[in-house]
């Protein structure tokens, strides 16, 4: 029943079962998509921010649902929506961070959360898609960095995790590049 449904619950349920299963050992792959970029899921829990380019403050009123309101509304509510949603990755970072393993490193320091979405902002573009890359220090990411990479296809930077993170030398090909170009290592994210 979605007039019952908690995002916020939901969310915060998966990510206990997230930090569980990592530190359970139960399995070192997990796959969570906080929004799918179709949902028309209203985000009334969220209060709707204003940004600018030094920040954002808190605005009046919530925010709309997803597609509709979040998309094809204005960038705040797109903005505030994602927001919401990198708070709630970093809550789990946080938490797998305060997890030491035998060695003394973390769970995050052994794992990779990869945070993406589909689209750069409210206007639908699929290019220069940002992307996070938290944790992993002690697999082989480089750590504390902001890497532009113009023109790059998301799949070099499947590629590189990989080849040069999860140490699967075998994959020699990774996606379709439209443009042609070929596979390449992100050597920008990777320690020597």
């Amino acid at each position: 029943n979605t007039a019952n449904y908690k995002k916020e619950d939901h969310a915060n349920a998966m990510n206990d079962l997230i930090v569980m299963a990592l530190q359970c050992d139960a399995t070192r792959i997990i796959t969570h998509m906080l929004e799918d970029e179709r949902s028309e899921f209203t985000y009334d829990h969220v209060k709707m921010r204003k940004f600018t380019a030094a920040g954002s403050t808190e605005a009046t009123g919530t925010c709309p649902e997803y597609h509709g309101g979040g998309q094809h509304g204005g960038p705040d509510a797109f903005a505030s929506i994602t927001r919401w949603n990198a708070g709630k990755v970093n809550e789990l970072a946080t938490r797998l961070d305060a997890i030491k393993e035998a060695d003394g490193s973390s769970i995050l320091d052994n794992t990779v959360i990869f945070f993406a979405g589909a689209m750069r902002g409210s206007d639908h573009s699929c290019h220069d898609l940002p992307v996070a890359l938290i944790g992993g220090g002690n697999i082989g990411l480089k750590q504390d960095q902001h890497v532009t990479l113009n023109n790059r296809p998301l799949r070099d930077l499947h590629y590189t995790m990989m080849n040069k993170v999860f140490d699967m030398s075998d994959v020699k090909n990774f996606g379709q590049n439209l443009t042609g170009g070929q596979i390449g290592v992100v050597n920008e994210i990777v320690g020597t």
